[in-house]
């Protein structure tokens, strides 16, 4: 499935981890693939205005069907990122 506005970046389901994002192309160094903070957590739409989950205050939606759509896969990132209290650096996630 390639991710809209996101030419050269496929979804792709990762078991029990879930879903994942992959380059679909050869890609340039420094080349940004994706931005999370300008798309949708569940469908990765690109949206003006973006709802944040209430209670991690992190992930953001376009609205409560895609919330709900993904928070079997965001309710341990949700539950982890309240109990440290801020986000982990990429590298970490």
């Amino acid at each position: 499935m390639t991710v809209m506005n996101m030419v050269g970046a496929e979804l792709f389901d990762a078991g029990k981890k879930g879903r994942g994002l992959r380059a679909a192309k050869e890609l340039n160094t420094g080349e940004v693939v994706f931005d999370r903070y300008k798309v949708c957590h569940s469908c990765f739409r690109h949206q003006a205005k973006l709802h944040r989950c209430a209670q991690c205050k992190f992930a953001h939606y376009c609205d409560r069907t895609c919330h709900t759509a993904c928070w079997d896969e965001h309710k341990q990132e949700c539950r982890a990122i309240k109990k440290l209290g801020k986000v982990p650096s990429d590298r970490v996630q």
